[in-house]
């Protein structure tokens, strides 16, 4: 059976069917962009962390807190060690680390997931509130700017011109 433009229905059905195929290859690209992408910045933020970490190790070491001093540094080094896990291996890896780490060990699995989300909420709602609060100043100074001077007068008619 063919259409009105020469095609029959099975071929209407295989080039939709490509169509869709090429869609889920670019969702999918797209989708391991920004993975990418977030990863590399969660390594960032790690490393970071990693840093402030070792500062307030050294910062303890200098006070004669020689105990908590070690447990910073060991906790530094572990920060550290993941950023770097997570700048050299790829997705695909990473991913398997985590299935595999959910078969072997579900419940460190299970507590590693609801510390991450907790974090990544807490993230997401710290970057949501300097969007919100830069945005919200934004608007208010563009239609309410500050001025130590009262509004203009107008010059229509006033109480003491008698009319």
């Amino acid at each position: 059976m063919a259409n009105e433009q020469g095609k029959s229905t099975e071929e209407i059905e295989r080039e939709m069917k490509q169509e869709a195929a090429a869609a889920k290859r670019d969702v999918a690209a797209s989708a391991r962009e920004r993975a990418e992408t977030g990863k590399k910045q969660s390594a960032r933020q790690l490393d970071k962390v990693s840093e402030a970490v070792d500062q307030a190790a050294s910062s303890l070491s200098e006070q004669d807190v020689e105990g908590l001093a070690s447990f910073a540094r060991q906790t530094s080094d572990k920060i550290s060690d993941l950023a770097t896990r997570l700048q050299n291996r790829s997705m695909d890896e990473l991913t398997e680390d985590a299935k595999r780490l959910a078969r072997e060990k579900p419940a460190a699995f299970m507590l590693g997931s609801v510390a991450a989300g907790f974090g990544l909420s807490r993230f997401l709602k710290a970057t949501e509130a300097k969007s919100y609060d830069g945005d919200h100043r934004a608007g208010a100074a563009d239609t309410l700017p500050y001025t130590s001077e009262p509004p203009p007068q107008t010059t229509s008619a006033s109480p003491t011109s008698g009319n």
